[in-house]
């Protein structure tokens, strides 16, 4: 348990490095931490409950949601700056997660930090 906790910090750390690669998957993955692609599975999925693919892209629209907060960059360039190669994509999987738009996630986080 302890040694699946230290790679999933392991590839927390690889993914800080390289989310706006959109060439970064699965694949690079396993290849950068020299582990097969099903040993990657279980321990992601033991730990975090869900595919590495979906844990990638997690980590990129939690940076992505971020990044919306901080700054007023377009919503296209959020999208490439976390890895999406596909701004359409991008807007689909974070409305998703965060069952709002990014469009609209940004209006209602600036419109709520104003009347604070």
């Amino acid at each position: 348990m302890i040694r699946t906790k230290q790679f999933i910090a392991e590839v927390t750390q690889l993914l800080e490095r390289n989310f706006n690669d959109p060439n970064f998957n699965v694949t690079q993955l396993c290849l950068i931490v020299q582990v097969s692609r099903a040993s990657i599975y279980r321990k992601i999925m033991s730990q975090c409950n869900c595919s590495p693919q979906v844990f990638i892209e997690e980590y990129r629209l939690s940076i992505a949601k971020r990044k919306i907060e901080e700054n007023e960059c377009i919503i296209k360039e959020v999208a490439y700056g976390v890895g999406f190669s596909d701004p359409r994509y991008f807007s689909h999987r974070f409305k998703q997660k965060f069952c709002l738009t990014p469009t609209e996630y940004r209006k209602g986080f600036l419109k709520s930090n104003f009347l604070n």
